[in-house]
């Protein structure tokens, strides 16, 4: 009964899935959460979504581990590339800063996932407005390739248990995203 309640409700962003083009080259990955609504102060670095009560009210949805929202979705990209992952995933405050930090790791190349904007939204259906962007950079800090997601998607509902089926497809959309994102050929190429 509590699983279809709208208060309270986290997701596990980490059990996201996402398939990495095959290769040899080894990457640091880091996040950076550019959100508008962040920069504001209007919502914290672990904000996923929102689900809504029986009137429509807004229940805030956050990351399970209460990580940031950025360090974990660049961490399912970091586990998406197996053994070829160089040091620990963090969310950064600024492009500079990831790359600051993320050049010493003796990686080959760098894959900085920047979170433009990602907010679920559930009632009865549930949506996800995206807008994701993947750069690689060389490891002397060289932009080699640059790819984006940006939609505004209907994941449909489940009149039954509407937080139960958020839980679900919006961590699967998450995943298709960020495969999404490391298909498009320049990137693909890059992270070889």
């Amino acid at each position: 009964m509590l699983s279809g309640c709208a208060i309270g409700n986290k997701f596990d962003v980490r059990q996201a899935t996402a398939v990495a083009p095959a290769g040899s080259s080894t990457v640091a990955v880091g996040g950076l959460d550019e959100r508008e609504l962040l920069r504001k102060g209007e919502i914290e670095p672990e904000y996923v979504g929102m689900t809504r009560g029986g009137y429509g009210n807004p229940f805030r949805v956050k990351t399970a581990s209460k990580q940031p929202l950025a360090q974990e979705a660049a961490q399912v990209v970091a586990t998406s590339l197996g053994r070829r992952a160089r040091g620990p995933v963090k969310a950064y405050s600024s492009r500079e800063a990831a790359l600051h930090a993320l050049r010493p790791t003796g990686a080959q190349r760098v894959a900085l996932l920047r979170v433009k904007a990602w907010e679920s939204d559930t009632l009865i259906n549930t949506s996800v407005n995206v807008d994701l962007v993947l750069e690689v950079y060389s490891a002397a800090g060289s932009l080699l390739a640059v790819s984006s997601d940006t939609a505004y998607r209907d994941l449909g509902g489940n009149i039954a248990s509407p937080p139960m089926h958020a839980r679900k497809v919006v961590i699967a959309e998450l995943g298709r995203s960020l495969t999404k994102l490391m298909e498009q050929p320049s990137v693909a190429s890059a992270l070889r």
